[in-house]
């Protein structure tokens, strides 16, 4: 779930569902710690991180100007993780 601003552009995530076949989760928790994190930081990347290059040469002044996601903008995350049992693990 999105919010847009239609006069700045502004895009604010709302609501974050992440899906994942795992095979078998042997520690379910830790698993959906590890789906949040990874949606967490694609969300960065698609929206904020930024490296600007030109040339090979990298523009960006520092990684002060390069913004992450910090706990203010984590959104409500659902992790839903479905166990086909497949795969080569346990």
């Amino acid at each position: 779930e999105v919010a847009v601003d239609t006069e700045t552009g502004q895009v604010e995530i709302l609501k974050l569902i992440t899906c994942y076949d795992v095979g078998k989760a042997i520690n379910p928790f830790s698993v959906e710690g590890q789906m949040e994190g990874g949606s967490i930081y694609g969300m960065g990347y698609a929206l904020t991180e930024e490296v600007i290059m030109e040339k090979g040469i990298t523009m960006t002044p520092s990684f002060a100007e390069y913004i992450i996601p910090t706990s203010v903008d984590v959104p409500d995350v659902k992790a839903i993780l479905v166990e086909s049992g497949g795969g080569l693990g346990p």
